[in-house]
């Protein structure tokens, strides 16, 4: 019989949901990672957290840290339509209002279709996304400059800062991120770097011209992203030199398994990637809730 439990308390949820999670860190990445950020530090609104159990193995799960998108995720042949609905029921009760809904594309699709059922929104397409995994890593050589790590938390020299900031609003614009950037925000990118996340950039002629950031590494897995040049800097390989440059720092971080995300209908970052060795393993989906 399927149950599902609310949390309130992140430790409990990651306690509960970790061994689904578990199973495929790569499909389940957003919610291990941006988990893994809330275990470190909180965000200002409170986590919407529920897992549905068939018995005492855990499912399916949601994770929402408004005003940021719900995201869904369901083991293999586990997400029935039972599952679903009583896990957009909890959710609805807890009080979430998301405008995103992410996730595997089935389940996401699943979810959606019992979210409009609960909350008599209308559930329209926003991304279709691919997610890809490294194979055999092939960097590329011959691009002028070098990576180093960026410098986030020096006061005393912000310019690293200032241009993560900019370029990270700038990423966000162009990927019509939920919820919209209102500009460069120095602060959420030192709390981004406080959570774990780390940013590496491109160095050629003494000034930065790419960036790429990686996750915390989470049982092993760490996610690329993101991944920036500036429209009149690309077209000179920075991007596939800063994010080889992102692997070998989340290798040495401890990851084995490195993943990232693609906008389905954006070949040229498709195919910068392919050729770095990264090999497509599945399709998400966020879907945009529009109220009834």
């Amino acid at each position: 019989m399927t149950r599902v439990q609310t949390y309130s308390n992140p430790a409990a949820y990651a306690a509960a949901v970790d061994p689904l999670l578990a199973v495929d860190r790569a499909r389940s990445t957003v919610i291990s990672t941006v988990l893994a950020g809330l275990l470190a530090r909180p965000y200002a609104l409170p986590p919407m957290l529920a897992v549905a159990f068939d018995d005492d193995r855990p499912v399916a799960a949601a994770l929402q840290t408004p005003p940021h998108p719900l995201t869904v995720l369901a083991a293999a042949d586990s997400g029935t339509q039972d599952v679903w609905a009583g896990l957009a029921t909890a959710v609805h009760v807890m009080g979430a209002a998301p405008q995103i809904l992410g996730g595997p594309a089935e389940d996401v699709q699943a979810f959606g279709a019992a979210w409009a059922q609960q909350s008599g929104a209308r559930i329209e397409p926003y991304d279709s996304l691919l997610l890809y995994r490294l194979g055999e890593f092939t960097p590329p050589e011959d691009v002028p400059g070098s990576a180093r790590r960026a410098r986030l938390v020096d006061p005393a020299d912000p310019a690293d800062l200032d241009v993560v900031a900019q370029w990270v609003h700038d990423f966000a614009v162009f990927t019509r991120a939920v919820p919209p950037s209102a500009g460069p925000d120095p602060t959420s990118v030192r709390t981004r770097a406080a959570r774990g996340s780390t940013t590496v950039l491109w160095i050629d002629g003494g000034r930065p011209v790419a960036m790429a950031g990686h996750s915390v590494v989470v049982g092993g897995m760490a996610r690329i992203g993101p991944v920036f040049t500036p429209e009149v800097l690309r077209g000179r390989r920075f991007g596939s030199a800063v994010t080889a440059a992102a692997v070998d720092s989340a290798r040495k971080a401890g990851a084995a398994e490195i993943v990232l995300f693609t906008d389905a209908d954006y070949p040229a970052s498709n195919a910068m990637y392919r050729r770095l060795g990264f090999v497509q393993i599945g399709r998400f989906a966020d879907l945009s809730v529009v109220a009834g």
